[in-house]
């Protein structure tokens, strides 16, 4: 999580600074450097392991957690176009909001509680 959040703070700013010094075209060699250095860390961790006993995947909250997505992308590009309080994008967005509240895998995780939402995932 450190590194995405470090990731979208220095992105744009190497970006502004390449833009501002070099042609629009170099910005495409940034994550070659980024790639190299990832592989090398990566290199150097220790191997995954495995649980002992295999999970089955949560179908029901995946298909959950790309609904919730797309009803945000959606009612992000139509509140754009349109208005925030046009009904197709608050439904959109009430969608997103409720969807990501329910594909939370944890019960009693961060999004919701066990007792507001039953959870099916696997605990």
């Amino acid at each position: 999580m450190a590194s995405l959040t470090a990731a979208l703070a220095i992105g744009p700013l190497m970006a502004g600074v390449i833009l501002d010094h070099f042609a629009w075209r170099w910005i495409y060699l940034l994550p070659i450097p980024a790639s190299l250095l990832a592989m090398a860390c990566a290199a150097k961790m220790p191997a995954d392991s495995r649980a002992p006993g295999a999970r089955r995947l949560d179908w029901p909250g995946q298909i959950t957690a790309a609904l919730a997505i797309t009803a945000l992308v959606y009612g992000i590009i139509e509140g754009g176009v349109a208005s925030l309080t046009d009904e197709k994008v608050m439904v959109a967005l009430s969608t997103a909001a409720v969807g990501t509240v329910r594909s939370d895998p944890w019960p009693g995780g961060w999004f919701c509680s066990a007792w507001a939402w039953p959870s099916s995932s696997p605990r």
